[in-house]
């Protein structure tokens, strides 16, 4: 194995400024995404759902 030069995350986050902000920077947008995306799917699912149909543009007061 060779194992010349190599550097962690962290150590290159501590070499280079502003990058440990970018990276988290870039993990917020990602992890804002992914709960957008899991909305958008909740909301396909309830309105495949028959009682969405029967009942559409009412909302259930119970789950």
């Amino acid at each position: 194995m060779n194992q010349t030069n190599r550097t962690t995350p962290s150590q290159e986050c501590q070499a280079k400024p502003g990058l440990s902000e970018l990276i988290s920077e870039k993990w917020r947008i990602h992890e804002l995404f992914d709960a957008l995306r899991t909305q958008r799917l909740q909301e396909r699912e309830q309105r495949t759902r028959p009682a969405a149909k029967a009942y559409s543009g009412m909302r259930m007061s119970k789950a």
